[in-house]
């Protein structure tokens, strides 16, 4: 608490640590350059030493070279033995190797160097003599007065080159005795230099060693607060510490620090997880390219930014993670973003979906002829879309958007009803709509419809509107009112129709029945065979054409009666046709069975009649040679299982089946059969008006269904009806 106390206090300056610790270190540096110079002394010495004496080796063989020259031309003479004349080149060969090591070893002793360079003469010069012997010479010996001579003088080439060996080495000996003083002199005098500073280095280091330990308890104190801060900060701070192979290749890294941050994310607390590696608690910086990002800061030094996800055991979470290189670890520093990305996400969908709608805003306008304007009152300023420039006749952006110019476009006959509407709507702040004309470009005259309305944002008044183009709404409404009266003149004629089919016509065909009934009753025993053939005929046609008109009746009547549909119990409907036709079923032995069918909406006399007419169609086109077999069956299905090139509205369908064993027909005749009139067989075979099937769809249609035909010839049929379906709310 102290330390916390002192916080914003001013604190004692670094300037005598550091000037003492420069003190201490320049201390130690002159010890230890004191202690170098006395080795590289020593060493140097050493070194001269055996330079000396390697000099002295190779002088002295230098001219023990000369010697046994000299030695082997003597004996040749006394021996007469010319074997001792071959090794001469061998001594001067070697005098000349000697001679170049030597001046290697002088290096830049100029006096050493001047002797040496005086023995290649008087080398030269005793070589040439020692070479110059013949073997009669030895005969002549001891007359022959110029050998003695020549003898002399090699022997005087020998005494110079002795006194060159002489001062050569003397000079050495000398060189030497006078690097020993030196030695001596530095060695005397440096452990003394050494003792004192080195006491007075211990005493600054001991100083320095009190303030240290004052200032790492301070530092442990600071340390704790740093941690209390770092533990409640909202990012993620840690150090990794590199763990290295024998090469020194990176290969893990150990974690050293963390703050307790980390307990919200993994479930761990700091002191956990401190001292592992990160391939334990951390494996996946090990896949994700973290570890290869880690391994790049320390190398090169320079600091990155990278964004990541993690799946961790308490969530998914993003993060921004600051690395940068410390010792020979990375501090991470994982501020959470996930929030924040969350909403640049969501921001970033946002406005996709607003450039979406925008761009669906300006085809719908093209689409369906409307501009629009958006009008800033106080700063007066107007801006139109792209459609409203189109709707005048001009390109967008083609002139100024004002209030003015746009009035410019206004039919004259309406311009003056159209500013006083104006000026009672900016009166009112009211809402609007009105129709009027105007002149685009070019001379058209189109027929307009605005819709305005005024609204508040951010303290400013806005209005906004919608401009459309009605011309051809009204035409198609002038149009529509014509074919109304179209409509109604033609439903006019089919009720007188339905009057003329209903009484007009079946009346005198019932006449016709009724006395061909009689006619075959009284006179059939009076009749040839050909004329009952005629009779029954004629009995035969009056019988279809008396079907026909009960069919297109029955057609005429089944009307969209969906604002009158009911809860239809398909069981019984069921029920009542098989009544309706069982003595059909019985005189053709056949054999319908039914699944449990559901509960809908629909106009139940309408829905009896389309079963009606199908199992009557089952039972009529059977095969001559086998009974027919009829089942029906049904099941709900979801839109989304619906054929969509049905095109049928959203919703969920009743699917009824109808399948039969009958005589079939081609598929490729499928679209025939729904057809008024149409039959696919001959009037002899089959009995029937080709109204059937016909009913059946208008039924379904009114039902806003579908219905489809499959077969195949002698092979049965199958129809399939898609009804919607709504389940009847409970009574």
């Amino acid at each position: 608490m102290a330390f916390l106390g002192n916080l914003g206090k001013k604190k004692p300056g670094v300037l005598p640590y550091v000037l003492l610790l420069v003190l201490a270190v320049i201390v130690l540096f002159y010890i230890a350059y004191t202690s170098y110079r006395q080795n590289q002394a020593l060493r140097e010495s050493t070194e001269l030493v055996s330079n000396t004496q390697e000099v002295i080796n190779e002088i002295n063989m230098l001219f023990a070279n000369y010697m046994g020259a000299e030695s082997a031309g003597v004996k040749y003479l006394i021996s007469n033995d010319s074997t001792y004349l071959s090794p001469i080149q061998g001594f001067k060969d070697k005098s000349t190797l000697y001679s170049k090591r030597l001046a290697n070893l002088f290096g830049n002793n100029a006096e050493q160097i001047k002797r040496l360079e005086l023995v290649p003469e008087l080398s030269a010069q005793l070589f040439g003599d020692l070479r110059s012997f013949e073997p009669e010479t030895a005969e002549k010996f001891l007359q022959s007065q110029t050998l003695r001579d020549r003898i002399s003088k090699i022997e005087g080439y020998l005494d110079s080159l002795e006194n060159i060996k002489a001062e050569m080495i003397a000079s050495e000996y000398a060189l030497l005795k006078e690097r020993r003083q030196a030695y001596e002199s530095k060695v005397t005098l440096t452990p003394l230099n050494i003792l004192y500073s080195s006491l007075f280095a211990l005493g600054v280091l001991m100083f320095a060693f009190s303030k240290i330990n004052s200032d790492r308890k301070k530092m442990g104190a600071t340390r704790s607060f740093l941690r209390n801060i770092l533990s409640t900060v909202q990012s993620t701070i840690s150090y990794f510490e590199a763990v290295r192979n024998d090469e020194g290749d990176i290969v893990d890294f150990t974690i050293r620090y963390t703050n307790d941050k980390i307990l919200e994310l993994i479930g761990k607390s700091a002191e956990e997880i401190e001292g592992n590696l990160i391939s334990e608690e951390y494996p996946f910086l090990m896949e994700n390219g973290d570890f290869e990002v880690f391994m790049e800061v320390i190398t090169t030094g320079k600091a990155q930014e990278v964004e990541r996800e993690y799946d961790l055991p308490n969530g998914h979470f993003v993060f921004c993670n600051e690395i940068a290189k410390l010792h020979d670890g990375v501090t991470v520093v994982a501020q959470d973003i996930t929030l924040r990305k969350e909403a640049e996400d969501q921001l970033r969908q946002t406005n996709e979906e607003l450039e979406v709608q925008n761009a669906i805003l300006k085809d719908s306008e093209v689409v369906a002829s409307i501009g629009s304007y958006t009008w800033d009152i106080a700063a007066n300023t107007i801006h139109y879309s792209d459609n409203l420039y189109r709707l005048l006749g001009h390109e967008p952006g083609a002139f100024e958007a004002s209030y003015k110019n746009f009035m410019s476009f206004v039919h004259p006959e309406d311009l003056r009803r159209l500013k006083e509407g104006n000026r009672e709507i900016f009166r009112q702040k009211m809402r609007s709509e009105r129709t009027y004309r105007i002149n685009a470009k070019g001379g058209e005259t189109k027929h307009v419809q605005s819709m305005d309305h005024f609204i508040k944002k951010k303290g400013d008044t806005y209005m906004v509107g919608v401009v459309r183009d009605i011309t051809s709404h009204l035409k198609n409404e002038r149009e529509l009112v014509a074919k109304n009266r179209e409509l109604q003149r033609s439903n006019s004629e089919l009720e007188s129709f339905n009057r003329v089919a209903s009484h007009d016509l079946q009346e005198p065909l019932r006449k016709i029945q009724m006395f061909i009934s009689r006619l075959y009753e009284f006179e059939k025993n009076r009749l040839s065979e050909k004329g009952t053939d005629y009779l029954e005929r004629i009995e035969s046609s009056a019988n279809r054409m008396q079907y026909l008109i009960r069919n297109l009746l029955s057609y005429s009547r089944v009307a969209d009666e969906s604002g009158k549909q009911t809860k239809v119990d398909l069981n019984f409907l069921l029920e009542k046709v098989l009544d309706d036709l069982s003595q059909k079923i019985e005189e053709t032995g056949a054999q319908i069975t039914a699944s449990e069918l559901p509960v809908v909406y629909g106009t139940e006399f309408q829905l009896g009649q389309l079963f009606l007419n199908l199992l009557s169609n089952s039972l009529k086109y059977k095969k001559h040679d086998r009974a027919p077999e009829i089942v029906v069956s049904s099941e709900i299905v979801p839109y989304h299982k619906v054929d969509p090139a049905l095109n049928l509205p959203r919703s969920r369908y009743l699917r009824l089946t109808f399948v039969d064993n009958g005589i079939g027909f081609d598929q490729n005749q499928s679209h025939k059969i729904f057809k008024l009139f149409e039959r696919l067989h001959a009037t002899s075979a089959f009995s029937g008006t080709g109204l059937g099937l016909a009913i059946c769809e208008k039924i379904v249609e009114n039902h806003r269904g579908h219905i489809a035909a499959f077969g195949k010839h002698n092979e049965g049929a199958r129809i399939i009806i898609h009804l919607p379906h709504r389940t009847p709310p409970n009574p």
